[in-house]
């Protein structure tokens, strides 16, 4: 399977200014409706410190830094081997950040463990154990997972805040 994107750098879709001022923490998922993580969060809003918030295993689960939930947890299947999709996690991490100003940056970047072609367990002790380095065992699956993401919390995020939030 070969793939092929097309890159228009001529082509300008809006202002990327202060992009430094991003924070990004594998962690922030289970504090952050805590008063620690609000207060962080209202800190950096208060400040101006911060613009963009983004996670990694937005749509996988993660074991780390001592909590069990630090993933967005967003697809498992049944035990017929069906998808099942919930993004209620996101949707109300994402409204969290939208809350306290910030925009979020959505990265798809660890498989689901179920769509994983094998279980590849890397990292050290101090960045965690990851488990799910590995490419889908199912393209035809991963795509309809990006899809449904794309329709429903990316759906919530431009009714929050305008279509163009979601590039």
């Amino acid at each position: 399977m070969n793939f092929s994107y097309t890159v228009n750098f001529n082509e300008v879709i809006g202002k990327n200014d202060r992009f430094w001022a991003a924070a990004g923490i594998d962690s922030l998922y289970p504090i952050i409706f805590t008063q620690s993580g609000e207060y962080l969060l209202s800190r950096m809003q208060e400040k101006g410190t911060l613009r963009y918030l983004r996670n990694h295993f937005t749509l996988s689960s993660l074991i780390k830094d001592g909590y069990d939930d630090c993933g967005g947890n967003a697809y498992s299947e049944d035990e017929n081997g069906n998808p099942i999709y919930n993004f209620e996690k996101m949707n109300a991490v994402f409204g969290q950040y939208l809350k306290y100003g910030a925009k979020p940056i959505v990265e798809m970047d660890f498989l689901p463990n179920e769509l994983c072609r094998k279980n590849v367990t890397t990292g050290g002790v101090e960045e965690g154990r990851y488990s799910n380095r590995s490419y889908p065992g199912d393209w035809e699956k991963w795509e309809d997972l990006l899809r449904a993401f794309t329709k429903k919390p990316c759906r919530y995020i431009r009714h929050r805040r305008g279509s163009y939030m979601v590039l």
